[in-house]
């Protein structure tokens, strides 16, 4: 009888036994240069749900995170990186984002810098209009 009051008794805190998580990670540049102040954003389902700055290194840190699916990704202004899906249990989960030098579609009105910039980055010229190969 004594230990079952003492399991009573104890039974409220196993809620705060749970264990929390945290995701730690860089942005990265497509030539592996650390990405600075750039907007990290944790989502969980299809809604934000904390927002951090990296740090001059490109490093991120959420912490105390319940278990489970969320998604990261990072924003530099004009640049987006990828979507990354992380797990999260107890623990530090790692996570790398890679932010192109050119997000394509930034270019919404085609201007030359523009133009030239994603010549840069496919490393080849554009063909000129009408032309075909």
């Amino acid at each position: 009888m004594k230990s079952l009051l003492t399991l009573l008794a104890l039974w409220p805190l196993s809620g705060f036994a749970q264990t929390h998580g945290e995701v730690i990670g860089q942005v990265r540049s497509s030539e592996s240069q650390a990405v600075a102040y750039a907007t990290v954003t944790l989502y969980y389902g299809s809604y934000p749900f904390k927002t951090v700055l990296s740090d001059v290194d490109g490093v991120f840190i959420f912490d105390n995170l319940q278990p489970g699916a969320y998604w990261l990704a990072a924003n530099n202004g004009s640049r987006n990186s990828s979507r990354v899906s992380v797990w999260v249990t107890g623990g530090v989960t790692y996570a790398s984002l890679l932010i192109p030098r050119v997000s394509l579609g930034m270019c919404n009105v085609p201007s030359s810098g523009c133009v030239q910039e994603i010549e840069r980055y496919l490393g080849k010229p554009r063909p000129k209009p009408g032309l075909l190969f």
